[in-house]
């Protein structure tokens, strides 16, 4: 995944993004990588946080499974498309 931010990625608040807790940072400053607006989505918006936030680690996840699935040419094919999206190839 050396096109994406490493992570691992962080909620807080409804901002997303990877913590630093270097000797510099000790409580943990945030590096924002993406926001969500909470007022635009009133009922949405922890989720979409939530599932932003995830993104990396799903990325690993299909990544992982595709060489498990790659038997089958369905779900391979969804897998590809999906990390396609990801990468912004689609």
């Amino acid at each position: 995944m050396s096109k994406f931010t490493e992570g691992p990625w962080k909620l807080r608040g409804n901002n997303i993004g990877v913590a630093d807790v270097s000797e510099t940072q000790s409580y943990g400053m945030l590096i924002n990588i993406a926001s969500v607006d909470e007022f635009d989505l009133a009922s949405d918006w922890q989720a979409n946080a939530n599932l932003i936030a995830a993104a990396p680690d799903m990325y690993n996840v299909l990544e992982r499974l595709i060489e498990q699935v790659a038997t089958d040419p369905y779900y391979e094919d969804i897998i590809e498309r999906v990390l396609a999206k990801a990468r912004g190839e689609t």
